[in-house]
């Protein structure tokens, strides 16, 4: 594996969100023509089952790797004995898993009360096969900081994907389109991966580091297994309790919900864990980093989950038309917890980093609990409450999940509260911004497209002028476009952050 010095890992920290943003750009570019086109061409019911199988991929592939690969992204060198270790390891465990869903797929479609799930599940192993054998080429990408390759191989699938579904969605009107959307865009990334990552598995042969990986690995696992069903656990609930029409309009709400968390929050994390576990003898400069971090991603996407608050209703109706109005306000009740996302989510990377598996466990229960619990009970009293519940149970984890992470290493509970702050004042107006437009958008006679843009436009308008009144935030928005501007404005926003912290 390559190895670079500490200006260099920063260096290319500075371009990777970037990177990985313009790949994210044209995500959003396709997701919306993809709600716009495919999910006129098909039915809530479609997207229903087309859900009931995907969340099971997820939910296995888990356990393709059993947390190893985060094992050793954690560290600093690695053998390359290790990596091929981990490849037969993956190879194995994808082709086992694969056999187990398959036969396990009659039982899921009896949870489910579907049959039909049976036919998906089986057809969409093909992709989760293929993404398995693949997984170690794209982990090693990812460790060398090569993030063009990476945003090439992913926006590639997706334009791929794409085309292919909406060609299927206009002549079979059903979810085939979407299922095999889904492996399509699969097989494209991972073969590009392949090709691009210039490396070749070696014989299979047992590392001296295996106890290490495993002691590891069993933690991590147990962490993504928790975390999954924390973060599942409305489309679990609505899945086995409700209808597929329902669970159809909670998968478009969620799609929505999950944009900003996709294109602009898994950019940051995607550069950022590899370059914090590089940065691990250098604590200072970890800490930085680390809140560097929390303050992009809060500013970010804490705006914008404030303003979908309002503006979700009108926003639904205007993208995929009356049917889908009841999305709506799911959407609004999953939107709250993007405020203070920012918070919560790259405290996963910093327990890798610090190798503080035992703790990432415990962390893992704690959301499990609180989440999976609010989307159970907010599932008797309908969709929306399932949805609030996640919502609620989220809010719930981050006191305890921002105390257990600083008690230790460079970066203190006070630390992580610090860089959040700085995004309140964004969020407080982009909400303020939000409802104002939607009111006026509402007194004008606004159809659904005019009140969304209305809304959108004063609560983005709003979000500025507020973070200007805080030196704290004007710092905080300069190093926010700094790092999306991968590095074009570096110099100017590290005089302007220096002068604005000095004061």
């Amino acid at each position: 594996m390559k190895a670079y010095s500490q200006e260099e890992v920063l260096r290319r920290y500075s371009s990777g969100p970037i990177l990985l943003l313009l790949r994210r750009v044209f995500a959003v570019i396709v997701t919306f023509a993809s709600t716009i086109t495919i999910a006129r061409l098909l039915t809530p019911r479609d997207y229903g089952l087309a859900a009931m199988s995907i969340v099971i991929m997820s939910f296995m592939q888990i356990f393709r790797d059993f947390g190893m690969s985060n094992a050793l992204m954690r560290k600093g060198a690695i053998d390359t004995r290790e990596v091929s270790f981990m490849f037969w390891f993956n190879v194995a465990a994808t082709i086992v898993i694969a056999a187990v869903i398959a036969i396990a797929s009659p039982a899921f479609a009896l949870f489910y009360r579907e049959p039909a799930v049976v036919d998906i599940i089986l057809v969409s192993l093909i992709g989760f096969i293929i993404e398995g054998v693949c997984l170690q080429h794209a982990a090693i990408l990812k460790r060398d900081l090569r993030f063009g390759v990476i945003a090439t191989a992913e926006t590639a699938g997706i334009a791929i994907g794409f085309v292919t579904g909406l060609t299927l969605a206009y002549y079979l009107r059903n979810v085939w389109a979407i299922v095999i959307m889904g492996l399509v865009q699969s097989a494209v990334t991972s073969l590009i991966m392949v090709l691009k990552a210039d490396w070749h598995p070696g014989r299979y042969k047992k590392p001296d580091s295996l106890k290490e990986l495993i002691v590891f690995g069993a933690n991590a696992s147990a962490f993504s297994i928790l975390n999954f069903f924390s973060r599942n656990a409305s489309t679990f609930a609505i899945g086995h309790f409700m209808a597929p029409a329902s669970l159809g309009l909670f998968n478009r709400a969620f799609a929505l919900y999950q944009m900003p968390l996709n294109n602009l929050i898994q950019p940051l994390a995607q550069a950022a864990l590899p370059v914090m576990a590089r940065l691990r003898s250098s604590p200072d400069i970890y800490q930085t980093t680390y809140c560097k971090l929390v303050r992009t991603i809060c500013c970010a996407v804490g705006p914008a989950g404030a303003i979908l608050i309002f503006a979700s209703n009108p926003l639904i109706i205007a993208l995929l038309g009356q049917k889908w109005a009841e999305a709506g306000p799911v959407l609004a009740a999953l939107s709250a917890s993007l405020i203070i996302y920012g918070l919560v989510w790259p405290i996963g990377d910093l327990l890798i980093t610090q190798n503080r598996s035992h703790e990432l466990r415990t962390a893992g229960i704690y959301d499990f609990v609180l989440r999976v619990g609010g989307a159970t009970i907010g599932a008797y009293f309908g969709l929306f409450w399932a949805a609030a519940g996640v919502t609620i149970g989220l809010l719930a984890t981050v006191p305890i999940r921002v105390w257990q992470s600083g008690r230790t290493g460079p970066v203190s509970a006070g630390d992580q509260y610090r860089a959040f702050a700085s995004s309140v004042p964004l969020s407080a107006s982009g909400l303020g911004g939000s409802y104002l437009g939607l009111m006026a958008g509402n007194a004008l006679g606004y159809a659904a497209g005019g009140q969304a843009l209305s809304s959108l436009i004063c609560g983005m308008v709003l979000t500025i002028a507020g973070g200007c009144l805080f030196s704290s935030s004007r710092a905080a928005m300069i190093e926010t476009i700094s790092t999306f501007g991968g590095g074009r404005f570096l110099s100017l926003a590290n005089r302007i952050t220096a002068k604005e912290m000095k004061a």
